[in-house]
């Protein structure tokens, strides 16, 4: 339900541990570290954690979960089981093919190090990469569960059977809407298995998925001589593509998107503590990667690692193991929350190293936001000459963000493109609190230190700035007060943390003609094919459809849903007048005006609730 994309070019990368330079910070402005102490802090984005963070088994990890293909081109290849056993001799083909977290890995790292050494983006190198993810009804049919089920209800019953739950229109009065389960384009009621295809190239992708149909195809001779169908076949395929220039890393409705992802505590090499899975590029947070973006535990989105807990808030001294620099001189008890909670378990033991994917193909009526975004700029204006007839601005307020991607937190009242395009900076801020952005010192490979450049972050804990209905600011509250925190910010961020999803989607369809400024209604099937991974459906992606995007009275009574994606198709709800969605918008003060509107501007068309399993459980359990 939250709207991600392919991450754009970054003016800030990663590199590897062996490329790893530490640059001195130098002094900058905070008012409780003297420019002596300052000197003598040394920034390291690589610390040792291997007695404290956990090593991340990233042979075994499907490469899509971490950290991500972030490829052009995608095809999702949806299979129906025809045969259990084919299917398994199938499959144990397939697996030798499927990519790994540890190549990706290697490959993103190196794809990163020559686009920051030249510049610009390289087709010195690509890869073609394949994942699997199956159904429970899937899993049933290859492996027996009987002595360890999966405990995550949502999974286990499927999309379709939650529909009702994630806002999609299920009542009887609703059959013949798009959104309806049963006018879906695919389900996990049609498809068993997605075979998941990306590549940096167009024609390599299509190489790739030829050589699947082929496999699917084709006849095999068994042991027993007898000729022998894959015992799969295909009952939907779907492609999907980043944009064009200059609309590349953006969604359909031409806002930058994927900014915002968890980072994921742990080290990737046995030998190595200090080859972070991801780098600490904050040199005022050891708690961050890039400013803004948390570290959380690997168990919030695989099995068989510890994951969050906000009620542990047992902390430990900072120092240079732990941390992304030594402790500050001026304050050298620092403490470093770390939130450890137990082991993330899904139910078999196989299922370590496994993530749920949750897929939902979502079409947007890109021209009709657009035309609704300008009528209503200028419906505001006449009854509010203060706010601009401007549906740019209007569209920042819904989504949060500006069309660069640039956080209307940082620039509250026009568009600032070098933010956007700014990892360090991009995200750095909260609601509730200021936030004093990274220091302002000359930029490197491996460190965040431009934040400074742009307008520091304030507090907005009225939503003047950032409406509470707004996109990125319903799907992640930051350190809003949350019911679950019990009126208390800090206690209600560390229970929203629990909530966060690793978000792997890419647009389908055509760019839209439809501007901003300019609408067009054509009516041709566009959108975003949304994937993201969880280690559980019903606490991170059903939560935060339910309690967050859907619920008008999140965070608090009449917020509103989420200006973009909420939906009000509650079944059999009296008070449910014409699908009426509505959002608060305040302008002169904190309690309005509130915006109406009666039309879904993005329609779930197809969805399905997954389960990606390691290379060792599709080799020993899945197949066998």
């Amino acid at each position: 339900m939250v709207y991600t994309g392919k991450k754009p070019p970054s003016t800030t990368e990663a590199v590897t541990p062996s490329t790893r330079e530490v640059p001195s910070l130098g002094a900058y402005s905070r008012g409780y570290v003297s420019e002596q102490a300052e000197s003598q802090r040394v920034f390291n984005p690589f610390p040792d954690v291997s007695d404290k963070e956990p090593l991340i088994e990233v042979s075994e990890i499907q490469g899509n979960i971490v950290p991500g293909f972030l490829k052009d081109h995608v095809m999702l290849l949806f299979l129906k089981i025809d045969d259990v056993r084919n299917c398994k001799n199938w499959l144990k083909g397939l697996v030798p093919f499927i990519s790994t977290a540890e190549e990706v890995l290697a490959f993103n790292r190196l794809f990163k190090q020559l686009r920051s050494r030249r510049g610009r983006e390289t087709l010195a190198i690509k890869a073609t990469w394949i994942n699997i993810a199956l159904t429970y009804d899937a899993i049933r049919q290859l492996t027996d569960l009987s002595s360890a089920d999966f405990s995550d209800q949502a999974f286990k019953e499927g999309m379709v059977k939650r529909a009702a739950v994630l806002g999609d229109p299920t009542s009887p009065s609703k059959k013949n809407m798009e959104g309806n389960p049963d006018n879906w384009v695919i389900s996990d009621r049609d498809a068993d298995i997605v075979v998941m295809v990306q590549s940096d190239d167009v024609d390599d992708l299509n190489a790739q998925v030829e050589k699947i149909e082929t496999s699917i195809f084709s006849r095999t001779r068994g042991t027993d001589g007898t000729s022998r169908s894959s015992g799969v076949r295909i009952v939907f395929m779907q492609r999907g593509q980043d944009l064009p220039r200059p609309f590349s890393g953006h969604e359909q409705f031409k806002f930058l998107d994927g900014v915002s992802q968890p980072g994921i505590r742990g080290y990737v090499k046995s030998t190595d503590g200090t080859d972070v899975l991801t780098p600490r590029q904050n040199p005022d947070n050891p708690n961050q990667g890039k400013p803004g973006q948390d570290l959380l535990w690997p168990g919030e989105f695989m099995f068989g690692y510890v994951y969050q807990d906000p009620k542990n808030t047992q902390d430990q001294k900072s120092s240079p193991s732990t941390s992304t620099s030594v402790p500050d001189p001026s304050n050298p008890t620092q403490m470093v929350e770390i939130h450890k909670g137990e082991l993330a378990e899904a139910g078999p033991a196989w299922a370590r190293n496994g993530s749920y994917m949750v897929f939902r193909r979502l079409r947007q009526d890109v021209g009709r936001f657009h035309t609704f975004l300008n009528a209503e700029a200028r419906a505001l204006n006449q009854s509010n000459p203060t706010f601009p007839p401007d549906p740019r601005f209007l569209g920042t307020k819904f989504v949060g963000r500006w069309p660069t991607g640039a956080p209307i937190m940082r620039a509250t009242q026009t568009d600032n493109s070098e933010l956007g395009r700014s990892d360090c900076a991009n995200n750095d801020f909260e609601f509730m609190h200021p936030v004093n952005p990274c220091p302002d010192t000359p930029n490197s490979v491996t460190g965040c230190s431009n934040g400074a450049l742009f307008p520091e972050p304030q507090a907005d804990p009225s939503g003047m700035t950032c409406p509470f209905a707004a996109h990125i600011r319903k799907v992640y509250p930051r350190d809003d007060i949350t019911p679950e925190g019990g009126g208390n910010s800090e206690a209600s961020e560390r229970h929203t943390q629990t909530h966060r999803l690793l978000r792997r989607g890419i647009p389908y369809g055509p760019v839209s003609p439809s501007s901003l400024e300019a609408p067009v209604i054509d009516g041709v099937d566009r959108g975003l094919l949304f994937v993201s991974y969880q280690s559980s459906i019903v606490g991170q992606f059903e939560f935060v459809s339910r309690f967050w995007i859907d619920n008008p009275d999140f965070p608090f009574n009449q917020a509103g849903f989420d200006f973009l994606i909420g939906q009000s198709n509650k079944p059999n709800d009296p008070t449910n007048n014409g699908n009426i969605i509505s959002g608060r918008l305040p302008i002169t003060d904190p309690n309005g005006p509130t915006i109406r509107w009666n039309q879904d501007w993005t329609i779930t068309t197809g969805g399905g609730f997954y389960f990606c399993p390691s290379i060792q459980a599709l080799r020993e359990v899945l197949t066998v």
